[in-house]
């Protein structure tokens, strides 16, 4: 942008503008422009209205001057408002004053003065860019609330040349959300400090913010998110009512900083322990309730909180006592006189889980039946995303959640790789792709790249829209729908299909190929196994369920090999 502006520069950018105007109105505007630059070098000799881009300081005098009614001095604004916003698109100015303010109430003395800092509005615009793949009505929403709070700053900093960091200072913040709540009450300025949240966190990624002021409200009061934050600020006591959002520590029991010390000691040994804490809490909350102060822990408090957990699965029963047996032996060395329960103390008998394998004929179902799910008009991709992720799943066996981590840069078509990062147990895997899913996978990323104008490798693969990756709770809704409306149902007494039952078709999809192709299925279990991202082959026996169609392929197998040694009574081999 040019920094110094003169008579000839200010008539050139004119001239070059009016080419661009459509021939009905060039003369009004031209007229316009040339009455309103010559009025205001009368009031200001020294300057160029290209100067005062940033500000509407210069409005109220350029209206004493101006002898027209209010009306025409409006049509001026006007005309001058939309050169300013051609010379902005094109980078000659790095504000444009007129674009927060109604030119109207401006003519009429209802619009306050208003200084934008240095760079916001450029960098609002740029934000703009990344909004391609939301819906009209979000679009609508963030670019209003960015209207709101840069009037609001704007008008606070009136004469003062402020820069983007101080515009986002903590009391600027929360007075505008005081302010917006007045205006829009709290569930308006809800929407408008979610959108703020999205941009101040855009200026940190980009460096032109040291720090969130949004992002550290809601890290430091969490509790009931922006509702809380927004009801707090606009109380009569703000700071003191926000200390009652502070999230309460998660351990609260006289055993508190024990427990988080074998969580600490669990992940430096490398487990992620992230539902353990939840069963810890659990465990936490029922020593508050019951252990008293004592630091020693008893047969007899075991056993009740044993019996408390039967409120819950056998399976999350086994794994929660089995997770308190191991938090014994780390705190026994501590206090020996605590106790170790026994082994049979966290034994749960736990009913066979049988898994929906999906057969071929169950697959082209579910996916005919994912293709007719209502379009979301704020997920217009949803259908096509969500046909992609089930075809991926089905087809490579990765964890569902896996495949919603999985980045652009993860991705390689041309070799028919994925990188499956920091998943199960902090392992990486490589993943190699048949030529039908990497095509799949390129139709997909030419159709979002086309739709939603997102090629960033740091971007997740799958995406419903342009601001993040897809949520699995979301997608397991999704499946339990689409489940539904194929009518696919599971044989009576079991569970109905679940997602991560597509990892379990993989699997056993798998051997039953290698049996068809007569291969040893045991040499090649450890391949499978390292495909699937196992640990080991005994944890890729789990998803070996028996199928009809394998038994019947294992049979033939037994059948080649040892029929000839069973006989029936007809003397005919074994069938």
């Amino acid at each position: 942008m040019e920094t110094t502006w003169n008579v000839t520069r200010e008539k050139e950018w004119i001239e070059a503008y009016y080419p661009m105007i459509k021939a009905c109105y060039a003369d009004m505007v031209r007229r316009h422009l040339r009455h309103t630059c010559l009025l205001f070098r009368q009031v200001f000799p020294t300057g160029s209205v290209l100067q005062w881009t940033n500000t509407t300081r210069w409005v109220r005098r350029w209206q004493e001057a101006n002898t027209l009614t209010p009306g025409t001095q409006a049509q001026e604004l006007a005309s001058l408002h939309r050169w300013w916003s051609w010379l902005f698109r094109r980078g000659v100015v790095d504000e444009n004053v007129l674009d927060f303010v109604c030119i109207h109430r401006l003519t009429c003395g209802g619009e306050p003065v208003l200084t934008l800092p240095t760079g916001l509005h450029r960098a609002i615009s740029a934000h703009e860019v990344q909004w391609a793949g939301l819906a009209k009505e979000t679009q609508r929403l963030r670019r209003l609330s960015l209207r709101y709070f840069t009037r609001f700053v704007s008008g606070q900093h009136s004469g003062k040349a402020e820069c983007i960091e101080d515009a986002f200072d903590e009391e600027n913040v929360m007075g505008w959300v005081r302010f917006q709540v007045d205006q829009s009450g709290v569930g308006g300025t809800v929407r408008h400090i979610s959108a703020l949240g999205h941009f101040t966190k855009y200026l940190c990624d980009k460096g032109d913010l040291a720090r969130d002021p949004i992002g550290e409200l809601v890290r430091q009061y969490p509790l009931h998110g922006y509702p809380g934050i927004v009801t707090a600020l606009a109380a009569q006591e703000p700071r003191k009512t926000l200390l009652s959002l502070v999230r309460p520590p998660r351990f609260q029991s006289c055993l508190a900083d024990r427990i988080q010390g074998f969580l600490s000691w669990k992940r430096m040994m490398g487990n992620k322990y992230t539902g353990a804490e939840y069963d810890l809490a659990d465990f936490d909350h029922f020593l508050v309730r019951e252990g008293g102060d004592s630091a020693v822990l008893t047969q007899e408090l075991l056993n009740r909180y044993a019996t408390s957990c039967e409120r819950v699965s056998p399976s999350t029963r086994r794994l929660r006592l089995g997770l308190i047996r191991r938090f014994c032996l780390y705190h026994k060395r501590f206090e020996p006189c605590s106790i170790v329960p026994d082994r049979h103390w966290a034994r749960v008998r736990i009913p066979r889980f049988f898994p929906f394998i999906f057969s071929p004929e169950n697959f082209r179902e579910l996916i005919a039946a994912a293709q007719s799910l209502p379009l979301n008009d704020s997920h217009p991709h949803r259908v096509r995303t969500f046909c992609t992720y089930l075809r991926l799943l089905y087809a490579t066996g990765i964890r569902p959640g896996e495949a919603l981590r999985l980045q652009n840069d993860d991705v390689d078509l041309a070799q028919g790789i994925l990188t499956i990062r920091e998943t199960k147990f902090f392992k990486s895997r490589l993943v190699p792709v048949t030529a039908t899913v990497a095509e799949l996978l390129r139709e997909y990323e030419c159709l979002r790249d086309k739709t939603t104008g997102i090629s960033d490798p740091a971007v997740p693969f799958l995406i419903f829209d342009a601001r993040a990756m897809c949520n699995l709770g979301a997608m397991e809704t999704y499946f339990r729908q689409t489940v539904r409306v194929a009518q696919i149902a599971s044989p009576p007494g079991r569970r109905p299909p679940r997602l991560h039952d597509l990892r379990h078709s993989f699997a056993v999809r798998r051997l039953l190929e290698w049996y068809r192709q007569g291969e040893d299925v045991q040499n090649k279990l450890p391949f499978l196994s390292t495909y699937l991202g196992h640990a080991s082959v005994v944890d890729t026996q789990v998803y070996l369920t028996a199928t009809a169609e394998l038994l019947e392929q294992a049979n033939h197998r037994f059948d080649t090999y040892a029929g000839h040694l069973i006989k029936n009574d007809g003397g005919q081999g074994h069938e």
